[in-house]
C-alpha cells in the first residue's frame, strides 16, 4: 500500500514539480542580480504576487550595466528641478487661477546586501512653491523601503516593508493634472509591517512555519487645516465617518507539502488577528486547507475549504462567519499558458476566482485577475505593500501591471469601514527594442458590511450598505526615438459608474504627452503637457490643462 501511496504522489514528478518551485515570487532583481526571497507556502488559489513584474521601459532611470556585479553597500542621491504653468491651480469647478509652480525634489536611495541581509530604500521630498496661490504651497513625501533578512539560515527570518505617500481621500475625486491630490482631498499614508518568521522542514514531506506580523496604516493631512476624517466626510457627503490610524496583529501556522508531492500539492493554514482603528476592534479567524491534484502535466484540479470567525463592531457577524470552499482547475498547456479558475462560496456569497497569464510572444503578454474577500482600507494597502516587487531598472512595482508601485493607493473613498470588495483586472503588455504598450483595464465593487464609526466633526455614520462600482482604464505607449530621446503618450478613465448614494458617481478624464532626453546616464531632462476634466454626478466640471519642464541628476 505504501508503495501504491508513493507512486501516487510522484507521478510525473519532474514536471510538476518545476511547476510548483514557479508558484515562489519572481526574486527581486538589481543590475540582473537575483536575490533570493522569502518562500511562500503554496495555494491553489494565490494571490498575483506569484507573478514577475513585466519588463517596460523607464525612460527617466537607465538600465544597469552589466559590466560587473554591484558592490554590497550603494549609495543613491538626485535630485531633481520642475517648473509648471497651470491654468487652473485649486482645481476648482467652473474654473480657477492661473499659476506657476516650481517644485524641488531631492531624493536619497540606499542598498545593502549580503548572502543573509538585502535592504533597500528609496525617499523623496518634493517642496512645491507656488508664485500667486501661496496657501498651496507644501511638501509632498514618497518613500518605499524592502527588508529581507536570514537571521538563522533556512530557519529564522525577518521581513519589513514601509511607505509613505500622498494620496486622494476620493480617488475618484477632483485631483490636478500632474496626479498630484488637491486641498481638501489629499492626506499622507504611511504603511509599515514587519514580519518574523520561524521554518522548520520535517524531512521530504512538509515544510511548517510559524509568523507574527505586525502593521501599521497611518493618516496625515498634508497642506489642509482640517483633520482627515472631517475632509473625507465633507468630500464624499456619504457620513463614511473619515478614517483613521490602524494597527494590526497576527499569528499564522502554515504547512504545505514537501518535495515528496508532486501530482498532489497541498497546505494548510491558521491565522488570527486583531485590527484596531478608530476605537473600534475587527477580530478574524481563518483556518484553510488547499489542494491541487495534478491530472496530467495540462491540468490540475483546484480545491479549498476552510472556516472564517469575523468579529467586530457593528458587523453582522453571523453573515460573514462561516464555512467557506471553492472548486477550480489549473490549466497550463504550455509554458506560454497558466490559468486558475475557481468558483465557491465565502462570507455569505457566491465567489469567483481567475489568475492568468498568456505569451502571445515574448514580448506581448496577457494577464487577468478576478478576487473578491472582506478587508478594510488598511488591509488593501498592507497587501499591496507586501506584494512590491523590484523590475531590472531597480524600481519598485506591483507585479502585476509592471506599473509603479503605490501601496497607499486605494479605489474607494477612505474610510474605517469593513467591507466586501470584488475586482477584476486585465493587463496587456508589449514591449519591443523601441516600443512599450501597457494597457490596463479594472472593474471593482465595493459593499460596506459595517465597522463605521463616527467623525471627528461628529457627523453620523450613514454609510452602512453603501455599493459602489467603479470603471478603470488606463493605456499608456514609449517610443525610443532615438538612444536618447523618448516619448510618452498616456490616456485614462476612471468612472464610478454604479452608486446607491446620492451624487456617489463621477468621471474623470486624463491626458499626457511627454518627451525625455538623456543627456547622460546620471542627467535628463524632459517636458511634457498633462490634461484633466473631472464630472461629478452633482455639481460643476473642474477641468485643468499643465505645461511642465524639468531636469533630474543623479549623483
Amino acid at each position: 500500500m505504501a508503495a501504491v501511496l508513493a507512486a501516487l504522489l510522484t507521478m510525473g514528478g519532474k514536471a510538476v514539480a518545476q511547476e510548483a518551485l514557479a508558484e515562489e515570487p519572481v526574486a527581486l532583481e538589481q543590475g540582473g542580480e537575483q536575490t533570493p526571497t522569502v518562500a511562500r507556502a503554496f495555494k491553489p488559489f494565490p494571490t498575483s504576487s506569484v507573478l514577475g513584474a513585466p519588463r517596460l521601459q523607464r525612460p527617466d532611470t537607465p538600465p544597469p550595466t552589466a559590466e560587473a556585479p554591484p558592490p554590497p553597500f550603494q549609495l543613491r542621491l538626485g535630485v531633481a528641478a520642475e517648473e509648471k504653468a497651470t491654468d487652473n491651480a485649486h482645481a476648482a469647478s467652473g474654473g480657477g487661477k492661473s499659476d506657476l509652480i516650481t517644485t524641488i525634489t531631492p531624493s536619497v536611495g540606499a542598498r545593502y546586501k549580503t548572502r543573509a541581509l538585502d535592504l533597500d530604500l528609496a525617499y523623496e521630498l518634493g517642496f512645491d512653491r507656488y508664485a500667486v496661490n501661496r496657501d498651496l504651497d507644501g511638501v509632498r513625501h514618497n518613500g518605499l523601503g524592502v527588508l529581507d533578512a536570514a537571521l538563522i539560515e533556512r530557519v529564522l527570518f525577518l521581513a519589513s516593508r514601509f511607505s509613505v505617500t500622498e494620496q486622494a481621500i476620493n480617488p475618484t475625486g477632483p485631483a490636478t493634472a500632474d496626479g498630484q491630490t488637491t486641498p481638501g482631498n489629499r492626506t499622507r499614508v504611511a504603511t509599515f509591517s514587519v514580519t518574523p518568521r520561524f521554518e522548520q522542514r520535517f524531512g521530504s514531506w512538509m515544510v511548517g512555519q510559524l509568523s507574527y506580523r505586525h502593521d501599521e496604516v497611518r493618516y496625515d493631512m498634508s497642506g489642509d487645516s482640517r483633520t482627515s476624517a472631517d475632509a473625507a466626510a465633507a468630500l464624499n457627503g456619504l457620513g463614511l465617518g473619515g478614517v483613521n490610524d490602524s494597527r494590526t496583529d497576527s499569528a499564522k501556522v502554515e504547512l504545505r507539502s514537501g518535495e515528496a508531492f508532486s501530482r498532489l500539492l497541498w497546505d494548510y493554514s491558521a491565522q488570527a488577528s486583531r485590527q484596531s482603528q478608530g476605537g473600534q476592534i475587527l477580530k478574524q479567524d481563518t483556518h484553510d486547507v488547499g489542494v491541487e491534484y495534478r491530472l496530467d502535466d495540462a491540468v490540475g484540479l483546484l480545491g479549498e475549504i476552510g472556516h472564517d470567525s469575523i468579529r467586530g463592531d457593528r458587523i453582522d457577524s453571523a453573515a460573514l462567519s462561516g464555512v467557506f470552499y471553492s472548486v477550480g482547475l489549473h490549466w497550463t498547456p504550455s509554458p506560454d499558458t497558466d490559468l486558475r479558475v475557481g468558483v465557491g462560496r465565502r462570507n455569505g456569497d457566491q465567489t469567483l476566482y481567475v489568475l492568468g497569464e498568456h505569451k502571445f510572444s515574448p514580448m506581448t503578454v496577457l494577464r487577468v485577475s478576478s478576487k473578491a474577500g472582506i478587508t478594510t482600507d488598511a488591509m488593501a494597502a498592507i497587501e499591496a505593500l507586501s506584494a512590491v516587487q523590484r523590475d531590472p531598472n531597480g524600481v519598485y512595482v506591483d507585479p502585476f501591471s509592471g506599473r509603479s508601485a503605490n501601496p497607499g493607493a486605494s479605489l474607494f473613498t477612505r474610510s474605517n469601514a469593513v467591507y466586501r470588495q470584488i475586482v477584476h483586472s486585465a493587463v496587456l503588455s508589449h514591449a519591443n527594442a523601441r516600443d512599450t504598450l501597457s494597457a490596463i483595464l479594472s472593474l471593482a465593487k465595493q459593499t460596506i458590511v459595517g465597522g463605521l464609526t463616527p467623525s471627528r466633526s461628529g457627523l453620523p455614520a450613514t454609510g452602512q450598505g453603501t455599493i459602489s462600482t467603479t470603471l478603470s482604464l488606463g493605456l499608456e505607449w514609449t517610443r525610443q526615438i532615438s538612444p536618447l530621446t523618448a516619448l510618452t503618450l498616456n490616456a485614462s478613465k476612471d468612472d464610478v459608474i454604479a452608486s446607491n448614494a446620492p451624487g456617489g458617481k463621477s468621471q474623470r478624464y486624463r491626458a499626457g504627452v511627454s518627451l525625455n532626453y538623456q543627456m547622460n546616464p546620471q542627467l535628463n531632462a524632459y517636458a511634457s503637457y498633462r490634461f484633466v476634466d473631472w464630472r461629478p454626478e452633482i455639481g460643476t466640471r473642474a477641468r485643468e490643462n499643465m505645461l511642465m519642464v524639468g531636469i533630474k541628476k543623479r549623483f
